[in-house]
């Protein structure tokens, strides 16, 4: 736009976009487009939190430019009208306003997800397995805010051309780059790391606390029909004999039993054919999907790491400045780089993913090696069979 919006105007667009979203996903969303001023003086004076319980919120200008803060009721979205952001960026755009709070509007959304779905799992295990460093350091790789990226980026495009088709047109390139950057982070996001990452954090987790079974529903149930009370794998048949299984959707399945600690620690000698048919199947699928990420990285490739990196950070000056940080010290390889690269070792992450090939050979030829010996059991079976009648017929014939 040619002239900034005035804060009576942003807060008018906001309230739009709420009435509308949560008629039609039947959300009970409060929403709150404040200044930064305003988020001090009213917001938190009225909801009555407590800093103690949610010391982020005194920080949370500084980091993000809005927010879905949940409690029992509704979820209480905060939208900061005049954030950090504006500072980097000197030209006011509508589409970025709109864009946060389709963005966090998004996030309320994921939570009527079912609780055994394949984004609500992704999702869940993306918040147990986040630090708040790597958070702010990743923000963009995490699964639910890729999927918030994605929904708010289509999202603002409808509203604008429904309601500012001029204002879409002088914004349409800025929407198309970011769009892009959404989209690299879809198809290039790990679901299988991400359960190797949260089985390591679980079994970590197991050796401070006893009873770390019990926490499973509360990261996500699925956790409790592939691992046992003590972080182990259950063996295959009480996996998929559970009913809760059948609820599954393949992608879930597929990263659980493409997973370094599932197939390290499986013994394929002692499982059926339909077993390690199953297991095949998922193999295959993550092998594709890293194929598909590899021709993805190579269209890329012209982009050096700063850009790639400095590229997927945007949100907050804070938030770039970090990123630029993380990248010099990840440079140098100090100690602090490895401790901040710690929760995610991406040289382990391709190593797994190059060793799908090697797991599909070795589940192909445990199914060949089953095949044989089921088939010289039948042969034995037929040939006794054989023998009998013919022995039978014989006697008939003799009497």
């Amino acid at each position: 736009m040619d002239r900034k919006l005035t804060v009576k105007e942003m807060k008018e667009i906001c309230r739009d976009i709420f009435n509308k979203e949560s008629q039609e996903h039947n959300l009970d969303l409060v929403p709150y487009p404040v200044t930064i001023i305003g988020y001090y003086t009213d917001f938190l004076k009225k909801m009555n939190y407590s800093l103690i319980k949610h010391p982020g919120l005194i920080t949370l200008p500084s980091v993000a430019s809005g927010a879905c803060i949940t409690d029992d009721d509704a979820d209480s979205i905060v939208i900061f009208l005049k954030s950090v952001r504006r500072i980097i960026d000197t030209k006011d755009k509508m589409s970025w306003l709109v864009e946060v709070c389709f963005h966090e509007i998004y996030h309320a959304i994921q939570r009527t997800f079912d609780k055994y779905s394949y984004d609500n799992f992704l999702n869940r295990i993306g918040h147990y397995n986040g630090t708040h460093l790597d958070y702010r350091l990743k923000h963009d790789n995490y699964s639910f805010e890729i999927g918030a990226n994605l929904y708010s980026i289509t999202k603002t495009r409808e509203y604008l051309k429904e309601n500012y088709p001029e204002v879409y047109e002088s914004e349409k390139e800025y929407l198309d780059s970011i769009e892009k950057e959404y989209i690299y982070d879809y198809l290039s996001y790990d679901p299988v790391n991400s359960v190797d990452r949260s089985i390591a954090k679980l079994r970590k987790d197991h050796k401070k606390i006893d009873d770390i079974g019990s926490k499973y529903d509360k990261i996500s149930p699925i956790l409790g029909i592939f691992l046992n009370d003590d972080v182990e794998f259950k063996s295959m048949s009480e996996i998929i004999n559970d009913e809760k299984f059948k609820k599954l959707d393949n992608r879930t399945i597929a990263a659980f039993f493409s997973s370094k600690a599932f197939l390290e620690e499986v013994d394929m000698s002692k499982l059926s054919t339909q077993e390690l048919g199953l297991i095949k199947e998922a193999i295959e699928y993550t092998k594709t999907m890293y194929n598909n990420q590899s021709k993805l990285l190579d269209k890329t490739k012209f982009l050096n790491e700063e850009s790639v990196e400095y590229l997927r950070i945007k949100r907050t000056l804070l938030t770039r400045s970090a990123a630029l940080a993380a990248l010099f010290i990840k440079k140098t390889n100090n100690a602090i780089g490895n401790t901040i690269n710690k929760a995610r070792n991406e040289k382990a992450r391709i190593e797994h993913a190059n060793n799908m090939d090697f797991y599909l050979e070795k589940t192909k030829e445990q199914i060949n090696n089953k095949s044989r010996g089921f088939l010289s059991i039948s042969i034995c079976y037929l040939l006794g069979f054989i023998i009998s009648t013919a022995t039978i017929i014989y006697f008939l014939l003799v009497r």
